[in-house]
Order: structure tokens, then C-alpha cells, then sequence
């Protein structure tokens, strides 16, 4: 039998422990980065659909969370878990039970819930809680869901509410150059976003028209002008508020859908709130048939500044009012006396610039009088042009 050198075995033993331990730390190395990796890919709230798609909630207002499992299989259901206002609030859906290794499973809730939690000035933190089936257990602890998920995101609670008896019952034309009547008025609103610093900006506010009125043959694309100023709680219109012009055509849109709007306003919200009016002091003068106004905020007519979560400034809000009122626009044929105010051609009642001339011939003016002709429209005009003899 060969004698067995025992000075090497040191040798050998060092060497061995030298490599065990380079695995273990290439199998620490991996797990963390696996660790890493599934953090990454774990549930989300989309950002297409519902919750996901805002910064800001109208506390009266609701929508639904759309979630998604990223690369998690054997999903038996997602929910949404909100604290808000020292409350834990679940938003649950119809289980998807996907008790398979499929992966990017989407998971549609009920429209959340706040109620009385949803105060101005108050941010909601919403994140995904997972169920996972076969007794997969769940993505929270000590079988308690009052814990921060996946993918938390905040929301900034802001209330808007009407105030009806600021709304005129018909509207009346203006002479050029006069200050805004409190006849014109066709929809008043207050914007409370509470008093948490930073203040709130308003930069979006969109609404529209559901009357008779039409866009741009009978509303001009600066009709309808945006007043504001803090809420005192005695504030009444008068017409010098601070002006901002909300357009027809705002953004290059030059569509005839009776929506007004703009969204880079920068108007500065108080800790009070804030009272904006929206006035009609540019429409036809003449109208051929008995016309009619009902303004509202759209569905998601507002953002604001700053961003939540980097870059979400859109506001989940409802129609406001939800009835608008129906106001009357009084009208008049051109041809009853002498022409004063602003007219638009092509409209019900100057169909073509040659009608227009024929008027302002016919019956002469009482005061300035402007034409808008809508923008693209042509005619012909006659050999040697209009002749204009009206005085």
C-alpha cells in the first residue's frame, strides 16, 4: 500500500473551501439578481384603462382599476388595496381563477368606493394585492391585505361642484367692446383642491354644448371666454374677473363637435377655492330659428399641475353639471332693420357673402358690424367684385 503524504491534505482542503466558497457567492449573486428581476415584473396597475390613466380624483367621481399579474401565473384574482384618510378601502372584480402559469393576466375591478374618505387636499395610495390559487397563499402577510401591495400610485382628492343660480335663463347679444353681462353666463363652478402645499394649478378645462347653438356658423372660436376668481363665499359674477379663452378649434382641432376647451391655462387654485364662470359673448347676432345653449364640463375635462407619480396630471371627473340647464338664445331675421354686432358667413342667416352685401346695402347699419367668414369657405364673388353702399 502507497504511503499517503498528509502535509498536502492543508493544501487540498484550502483549495477546496476557497471554491466553495466562490459558489456560494455566485449563488448569493444569482438569487439577487433573480430577487431583482421579479421585483420588476410583478403587478401592476395599467395605465390605458381606469385608475391607472389619472393623477387626480373627483371625490364624488369613480372609475374601475384595471391590474395586471406582469410575469405571476396561477392567478386566482387581483384587487386593489387604497388607504385614504387613516381608511383601508378593496376594490375587487369578478376572479379571473387563471390557475395556470399564463403570465400578463388582466384583471378588471368593480368602480372603486371612497365615500366619505375622498376629502380635498387628501392623496389616495393605491396599489395590487394578489390571490394566488391552489393554495398559493396570497401576496400579503399573516393573511392581512392592509398592507402596501404591488405598484403603489397616488392620487390628489379635488372636489367640483355647480352653483345653478349664477346661470342665466337666456342669453342676449353684446354690442362690440362692452364688458360681459351677467345675462351670458351659461355655467358656474367651484374647484376646491384644499389647502395641502403645494396649491394645485388648473391647466385643462374642456366643455361642451348639447343646445342648438352650433359651432362656428353661429359660435364664434373664441365665444366662450373662462372667468375666474377665489371663492369668498360671496362672489358674484360681474364681468371683471380674470379672462381666458376657451376654443373651438383649441389644438388644431377644427371639427364642428360643440366642444370648447384648453389645456395649458395655468390658472393658480386658492386654499379657498376657486370660482370660474363660463360666459357665451361671441354667437350670431341673427338667427333664423329660436336657438338654445346647455354647457357642461366633459367627462375628464380637467388636469392639473404638479404632476402625481412624474408625469399624471389628468383629473377622473364627471359631467358637471349632469343636467345642464337649457338656456334661450334670442333671435332675429337680418332683415328687419339696419345691421349692428357681428354675423357670420356661411350661417342660417347669411348663407354667402353676396346675402350679406345685399343686407348691408338694403338696410344700411346702426353700429359697427363685423362678418367672420368661417375659415376654408369660398365663393365666387361677381365681375368686379361686391359693391358695398350701405351707410
Amino acid at each position: 500500500m502507497k504511503d499517503i503524504n498528509y502535509s498536502k491534505a492543508p493544501l487540498i482542503l484550502s483549495a477546496f473551501t476557497l471554491s466553495r466558497q466562490s459558489v456560494l457567492k455566485l449563488i448569493l449573486l444569482l438569487l439577487l439578481a433573480n430577487s431583482s428581476l421579479t421585483l420588476a415584473q410583478t403587478p401592476y396597475i395599467r395605465t390605458n384603462s381606469g385608475i391607472g390613466q389619472y393623477g387626480y380624483l373627483e371625490k364624488d367621481a369613480s372609475t374601475t382599476m384595471l391590474l395586471n399579474s406582469n410575469t405571476q401565473g396561477n392567478i386566482y384574482q387581483l384587487f386593489g388595496r387604497t388607504l385614504l384618510n387613516g381608511s383601508n378601502i378593496f376594490t375587487y372584480g369578478t376572479a379571473v381563477n387563471n390557475c395556470t402559469p399564463a403570465t400578463n393576466i388582466d384583471q378588471n375591478t368593480n368602480n372603486y368606493v371612497f365615500g366619505a374618505n375622498a376629502i380635498p387636499g387628501l392623496v389616495a395610495e393605491t396599489s395590487v394585492h394578489a390571490q394566488y390559487c391552489f393554495g398559493g397563499g396570497n401576496s400579503y402577510t399573516d393573511n392581512n391585505p392592509n398592507q402596501i401591495g404591488y405598484n403603489e400610485r397616488k392620487h390628489y382628492i379635488f372636489d367640483i361642484s355647480d352653483r345653478p343660480s349664477d346661470v342665466t335663463s337666456s342669453v342676449i347679444q353684446l354690442n362690440p367692446g362692452a364688458l360681459p353681462s351677467a345675462n351670458n353666463v351659461v355655467m358656474s363652478a367651484k374647484i376646491d383642491c384644499g389647502s395641502t402645499t403645494p396649491l394645485r394649478v388648473l391647466q385643462r378645462f374642456w366643455i361642451q354644448n348639447t343646445g342648438t347653438l352650433a359651432e362656428n356658423s353661429e359660435i364664434a372660436n373664441d365665444g366662450f371666454t373662462l372667468y375666474y376668481e377665489p371663492v369668498t363665499g360671496s362672489e358674484i359674477f360681474n364681468g371683471n374677473e380674470t379672462p381666458a379663452i376657451i376654443y373651438g378649434n383649441y389644438n388644431g382641432d377644427a371639427n364642428n363637435n360643440n366642444l370648447y376647451g384648453h389645456d395649458a391655462l395655468n390658472i393658480a387654485i386658492p386654499a379657498g377655492g376657486l370660482r370660474v364662470y363660463v360666459v357665451l359673448n361671441k354667437f350670431a347676432t341673427c338667427l333664423s330659428t329660436a336657438k338654445t345653449v346647455q354647457v357642461s364640463l366633459i367627462n375628464d375635462g380637467l388636469s392639473f399641475s404638479p404632476a402625481m407619480d412624474t408625469s399624471y396630471t389628468l383629473a377622473r371627473v364627471g359631467q358637471t353639471p349632469a343636467a345642464p340647464s337649457t338656456i334661450n338664445v334670442a333671435f332675429a331675421a337680418a332683415t328687419t332693420g339696419a345691421l349692428s354686432g357681428t354675423y357670420y358667413i356661411p350661417s342660417a342667416c347669411f348663407p354667402t357673402v353676396a346675402s350679406a352685401v345685399t343686407a348691408l346695402n338694403t338696410f344700411g347699419v346702426a353700429g359697427p358690424v363685423i362678418f367672420n367668414v368661417l375659415a376654408g369657405y369660398t365663393e365666387t364673388a361677381p365681375s368686379g367684385g361686391f359693391n358695398i353702399t350701405g351707410t
